[in-house]
């Protein structure tokens, strides 16, 4: 595992409002063997870090003063209108205990059947939770689409790769992605038969509300 240490302070007496406005991001950093701490975060470091390291990689966290912890990025709360970050959760880990996380799916090639045949490749899930000690949780796990050659070719949770120190705690045949027919004419036709359900709802809705007025009118 490579040094990538973030500094962080403990948080100081003063309003969220002007912490972030000096820079800072609100966090908090807890554990199974440790208190909970409220930190303060220079933005620009952690953006900076994070984008190296995702929320499955261990790094540093480094308090003024002297206390350090390898930790996780466990959640990340974000500003709903502008995507600002708001507040960051660490996860303290023993480097000597397993611990649980989710693991990136990073989907790479390109199946014949969307290249040549107009397939609709169809993925599943983004991620998977795996256990593992600190020092192995991979920072992705790679998903191989060209393998797809077959419209009946699907590619399984069981089909991924990890080593034996990874434990994968998803369902071993849950579907991560497959290719499916495109779309033929016919099939455009009899969608274009089919009964338009929801004026049909509309309609059943008016004549509800018509009769409910005419018997609150008797």
């Amino acid at each position: 595992m490579d040094t990538i240490i973030l500094k962080a302070d403990v948080r100081k007496e003063r309003t969220l409002s002007r912490l972030r406005r000096e820079g800072y991001i609100p966090a908090v950093v807890y554990g199974k063997e440790e208190g909970s701490v409220s930190l303060e975060i220079f933005g620009k470091d952690f953006i900076k870090i994070h984008s190296r390291v995702g929320e499955n990689v261990v790094f540093g966290l480094n308090l003024t003063g002297g206390k350090k912890y390898n930790v996780l990025v466990r959640d990340i709360e974000r500003h709903p209108l502008t995507g600002g970050i708001t507040h960051i959760d660490f996860y303290a880990v023993n480097m000597n205990e397993e611990v649980e996380t989710t693991v990136e799916l990073e989907y790479r090639g390109e199946s014949p059947l969307v290249k040549g045949e107009g397939g609709i490749l169809v993925r599943n899930i983004d991620e998977v939770a795996v256990k593992a000690l600190p020092k192995d949780i991979p920072s992705t796990l790679i998903v191989d689409i060209s393998t797809l050659v077959s419209f009946d070719d699907v590619i399984h949770i069981k089909d991924l790769v990890v080593s034996d120190a990874v434990e994968i705690l998803a369902d071993p045949e849950t579907i991560l992605v497959s290719v499916s027919r495109p779309r033929t004419e016919a099939d455009l036709d009899a969608d274009s038969q089919q009964p338009d359900v929801s004026q049909v709802e509309v309609v059943e809705k008016g004549k509800k509300e018509k009769d409910i007025i005419e018997e609150e009118v008797k």
